[in-house]
């Protein structure tokens, strides 16, 4: 199979990200390659799909935190709560308002599971970093 982009269907800037961080890495291994760029292209399209509501207050906080990060201020948001009241779908918004600008956004998640790799969600962050660059990339920002 080989990636193929449809120049006359109009795409979200979040999908169209996706769609470089995946194909950028195309390295031919057509089922892993096609799986993966699936799973995220289902990911966003669900995301997108589920609708979000009772939490603008939550919404306009992050988004300051987003427009301060872009600004070149550093930070750190902490979205926490009871199970079930909208952390996740509130993380995702934000997610997709950070892509639809043009940002890099990566996403880590724990594990519900035991025995999960310690640091397992900046492990997942920073593989999907270095997955999203190229290796002189990742050179020039080491500072090597």
């Amino acid at each position: 199979m080989i990636p193929v982009l449809l120049d006359d269907v109009v795409v979200p800037l979040s999908m169209r990200a996706i769609q470089v961080a995946d194909l950028r890495s195309w390295s031919g291994d057509e089922n892993a390659q096609t799986a993966r760029l699936l799973a995220s292209v289902m990911t966003h399209i669900q995301a997108a799909e589920k609708p979000f509501l009772g939490r603008d207050e939550a919404l306009a906080r992050l988004r300051s935190c987003l427009e301060a990060a872009s600004a070149g201020k550093g930070g750190v948001a902490l979205v926490s709560g009871e199970p079930g009241i909208g952390k996740t779908r509130c993380a995702e918004a934000l997610l997709a308002l950070a892509e639809d600008q043009g940002a890099l956004a990566l996403w880590g998640q724990c594990s519900e599971q035991a025995g999960a790799p310690a640091y397992w969600p900046w492990i997942q962050v920073l593989r999907d970093y270095a997955e999203a660059n190229t290796d002189e990339e990742l050179r020039v920002m080491r500072g090597s």
